[in-house]
């Protein structure tokens, strides 16, 4: 398995393969400015050979906006067949006097085919763009 965590709200990413093969981290702290773009990317990071990145869109789902994350594949040549994997996006507010946090648990079969697994309707776009809030 695989997973992509961010343990603190600080756009902290992990990527790990079972049997303790290795497993990397995306740091990548996402603000207003940011997911306010259409598409975003964080870096990549390469992890048992193949490159990974987090993406995130705006995007329309069931008449409604909403800020959609995905975590990405990059390898061209694909190298193998599928790989199985789970991984948590986590996405942390923040405001004066508490923290509040929103995390998702994704099982995805990557694939020549299928290199992005994530979620369509992360967070709804004026929760996410709200004055009063922030989130990293």
């Amino acid at each position: 398995a695989m997973v992509s965590d961010s343990p603190s709200g600080d756009g902290t990413s992990k990527v790990k393969f079972a049997d303790g093969a290795p497993f990397g981290k995306i740091r990548w702290e996402v603000g207003k400015d940011l997911i306010s773009q259409e598409n975003s990317y964080s870096h990549t990071i390469e992890v048992g050979g193949i490159p990974w990145r987090i993406y995130a869109r705006t995007s329309g789902v069931r008449g409604k906006k909403f800020l959609s994350v995905f975590l990405e594949q990059l390898d061209g040549d694909y190298k193998v067949n599928r790989m199985d994997a789970e991984f948590v996006f986590k996405l942390v507010h923040y405001d004066e006097d508490e923290k509040t946090a929103r995390t998702f648990l994704f099982e995805y079969a990557f694939d020549k085919d299928a290199r992005r697994g994530g979620y369509p309707d992360f967070i709804q776009w004026q929760e996410a763009v709200d004055e009063r809030k922030v989130f990293l």
